[in-house]
């Protein structure tokens, strides 16, 4: 076998392991504000959940926190924020699936308090 022929299926091997070994551990974060249901945050949580999986993500958690308002700075309050940090610090847990819009701010506040990838539905 050509050396070059080799040093590509070397690479294509490192490449597929390092794939494997970057499997996103995510927990969901849904919000339930007044007006809304918990029934109704739960089955969207599913979906996402459904859609997470779908794009390679292990699902490993999941929360629905009510609150009378969204918090400006970090969405879900300094409370969550703890409760999520410890979460991903226990679990493994390099991925947060908001199940609403986030701010740009919003995001990045969370990934710092975090030290975690934070992303939104959308």
């Amino acid at each position: 076998m050509p050396a070059c022929r080799t040093a590509l299926l070397h690479l294509k091997r490192t490449f597929e392991f390092i794939a494997r070994a970057r499997v996103e551990r995510a927990y969901l974060v849904g919000v339930n504000l007044p007006g809304g249901s918990s029934a109704g945050a739960h089955e969207h949580l599913d979906e996402l959940e459904q859609l997470a999986a779908t794009a390679g993500a292990v699902v490993v958690g999941r929360t629905v926190q009510g609150r009378n308002r969204i918090d400006t700075t970090t969405y879900v309050g300094e409370g969550k924020v703890a409760e999520l940090k410890e979460i991903c610090e226990n679990q493994g847990v390099n991925l947060v699936v908001f199940d609403d819009d986030l701010s740009p701010a919003q995001g990045k506040n969370l990934e710092k308090l975090l030290n975690a990838r934070v992303i939104d539905r959308s």
